[in-house]
């Protein structure tokens, strides 16, 4: 299973419904505090437990925008899908002609201002399982 939060970007059809992030972090600690609790052993998370704890507000973390490059018929998209600006026909265009910094809640880019969508956060928290204090945690989650 795969779970993301959704947030009022600007192709969203239903602005108004969408949370921010304390409402979103606080519905994903009701939501997964019996997974936390090892009460739901049949639910079979397709992300890391560092993601699912930024989810929850546990962690912060910053965006990774070049974390998911996504390809379709129209050519690499630009970061984010979300944000829906458009595409490059190549790869390398993506790379050179992308400003990074513009993308991420800490860039000031409004329409990232509420974003914690995996696209974006999970390759930080898979990153972040690297660090030597989190390997152990990302192991146990891989073999239960």
């Amino acid at each position: 299973m795969m779970v993301s939060p959704g947030y009022s970007y600007e192709w969203a059809p239903d602005q108004e419904n969408f949370l921010q992030q304390e409402k979103t972090k606080a519905l994903f600690r009701e939501i997964l505090a019996p997974y936390k609790a090892g009460k739901k052993k049949s639910w079979v998370f397709n992300h890391s437990p560092l993601f699912l704890d930024f989810l929850m507000g546990e962690k912060d973390y910053e965006c990774t925008p070049w974390g998911s490059p996504s390809f379709s018929v129209f050519g690499w998209q630009k970061p984010c899908y979300l944000v829906n600006e458009g595409h490059y026909s190549t790869f390398q265009e993506l790379l050179n002609k992308t400003e990074w910094s513009q993308y991420g809640r800490k860039s000031g880019n409004p329409k990232c201002a509420d974003c914690m969508v995996h696209c974006g956060y999970e390759p930080t928290a898979a990153l972040d399982s690297m660090e030597p204090s989190n390997v152990g945690r990302s192991l146990a989650s891989l073999f239960g």
